[in-house]
């Protein structure tokens, strides 16, 4: 049977008709012309005109705008997220059981990290035990090499500058040292950090808060182009600020952290009876004080910032122990406090909160206990936990103490420093939580790999030993 000419000039009219009748380059890929081209749309367009394709395709838009809509609203309603379906699908991964990989089979020199820091091409680790940083790669979680330092004794790490030309920043209670390359950079610090300087950084900047002060240091690029006279960060702003004057036993310890990612432009400090909110501006290497919290009855050991929380760490007295508490970020009103339903819940140690904050979501540690927890900081409520090592004998969570943890963006999953109660030795532990094939894939491919360095009969051999 013939095709009459019509419906060969709707033919050809489709051909020129795209589905994207709004247009604009974000029009889905599949289109009339795609459509037109393919045997199935020989077929369809024998029956139906371009035009009834484009109102199909109108409505088709509607219900796709619908649905984006919808998803916006119940992930904002149940996670706290602002990107509909792929924020659902992360809150999804934060409640089913993890991926486990221990990390620590493989080379027992790695066991050795105390802190540890990333950016999207390195995982670094250092600590008491190990001279030098540790260092793998983000992808596949691969040691790469010990990277020698000229302070010795690394007791802290961040990783600033640009990708590709990193630059390293390390403490001790004496140095700090920045290194990219062969290019050092080392000074002295005048205060009493019994565990280093903490710090935080980015493409452009380093921020140190220590005392009653905060400096802010300017990554130069061109060092290691031929320009050897120049430092690799310089000085631009020491700020006195008043906030962080309080003693707590005669020090000052501070702890530092970023917004949720991939903000860049506000930052959060927890003085040991204090928290505060700051506002970053790169271009004119400024802070403003957007918010402050006094807390006197516990003293803060970690804090974390999200897009509606602060979230904190605190110790008090024998009853109120390690709990976290939770304020409102724009009014700084107290939203939950700890009772005998919520944070108290099994009595859970909180320990280092400022692992991970999305939407409602706190990810934190527990102190002696080898798990993780899962919070909805707007109730707060626990909503999961999990035990990322082997139980004892007796069914018990091992007693280890969860040192330091980074979250990998592109697994979804959290990097884990812990160590045996009274030991030296520490264990890496992956956590990953895919929410998609291809982030499951990856922690698959490292658990399979870890596996067989474990169950291998060749000797390890123990190196680097201090």
């Amino acid at each position: 049977m013939q095709k009459d000419d019509t419906s060969s000039s709707g033919c050809r009219a489709a051909k020129r008709t795209r589905i994207g009748i709004h247009g604009g380059d974000d029009d889905p890929p599949l289109d009339l012309l795609s459509l037109y081209q393919s045997d199935i749309g020989d077929r369809i367009l024998s029956y139906a005109s371009s035009v009834d394709l484009c109102t199909l395709d109108k409505l088709s838009k509607q219900f796709k705008i619908l649905t984006t809509n919808q998803w916006k609203v119940v992930t904002k309603e149940r996670f706290g997220m602002n990107n509909g379906k792929d924020g659902w699908r992360v809150g999804i991964s934060f409640l089913r059981p993890p991926l486990l990989a221990n990390m620590s089979d493989e080379n027992i020199y790695r066991k050795r990290g105390k802190r540890v820091a990333t950016n999207e091409s390195y995982v670094m680790t250092v600590g008491h035990y190990i001279r030098g940083i540790e260092v793998f790669d983000t992808s596949e979680l691969r040691y790469i090499q010990n990277l020698t330092t000229s302070i010795g004794h690394n007791w802290t790490i961040t990783i600033c500058g640009r990708i590709g030309s990193e630059i390293i920043v390390t403490s001790n209670g004496e140095y700090v040292c920045a290194q990219r390359g062969n290019e050092v950079q080392r000074w002295s610090h005048n205060t009493q950090a019994l565990n280093g300087l903490k710090s935080i950084g980015c493409e452009t900047h380093l921020i140190i808060p220590y005392d009653d002060r905060i400096q802010i240091y300017e990554v130069n690029h061109e060092v290691g182009l031929g320009n050897s006279s120049t430092e690799l960060l310089s000085l631009r702003k020491d700020i006195r600020v008043e906030e962080g004057r309080r003693k707590l036993n005669g020090r000052r310890e501070v702890n530092v952290a970023w917004g949720p990612p991939p903000d860049k432009t506000h930052f959060i400090i927890g003085y040991p009876h204090q928290i505060c909110v700051w506002k970053f501006d790169a271009a004119t290497h400024s802070i403003s004080l957007m918010n402050t919290i006094t807390v006197n009855e516990f003293e803060v050991r970690g804090v974390a910032l999200a897009e509606d929380y602060i979230a904190a760490s605190v110790i008090g007295n024998y009853y109120t122990g390690r709990k976290a508490h939770i304020w409102n970020r724009k009014t700084g009103e107290k939203m939950v406090y700890a009772d005998e339903d919520s944070l108290y819940e099994d009595h859970l140690s909180i320990y280092r909160p400022c692992l991970f904050c999305y939407g409602h979501i706190l990810v934190s540690t527990s102190k002696r206990k080898s798990i993780l927890c899962v919070w909805n900081m707007k109730t707060g409520r626990l909503i999961q936990r999990y035990d990322i090592l082997p139980r004892d004998e007796y069914g018990r969570p091992q007693s280890v103490e969860n040192s330091d943890a980074v979250y990998l963006d592109h697994f979804n999953a959290f990097l884990c420093l812990t160590s045996s109660l009274g030991l030296t030795d520490e264990m890496i532990v992956l956590v990953s939580f895919p929410s998609n094939k291809r982030q499951s894939d990856m922690a698959t491919t490292i658990i399979r790999r870890e596996t067989r360095s474990s169950e291998s009969d060749i000797p390890i051999e123990q190196s680097n030993k201090v």
